[in-house]
């Protein structure tokens, strides 16, 4: 889910919060996270854990994201 962050950002740019969810094997998470590197915006990564589950991994990652403010 991603939230607006008032006050977060400069002059132009809009500030989001986005919280991603995962659950899987320990590869299937890291795949997950390592999308992170491919964000073709600026992100800063506030928040990662990761649980060992009866199901495997559960991963929780909190996101800033940047963007570009519309009129």
């Amino acid at each position: 889910s991603a939230v607006p962050l008032t006050g977060a950002a400069p002059t132009g740019v809009s500030a989001y919060s986005l919280v991603v969810q995962a659950e899987g094997s320990f590869t299937s998470a890291m795949r997950a996270i390592s999308l992170y590197e491919t964000l073709t915006l600026p992100a800063s990564l506030e928040q990662f854990e990761l649980e060992h589950t009866e199901k495997g991994w559960r991963l929780t990652a909190h996101l800033k994201l940047l963007l570009a403010a519309t009129p």
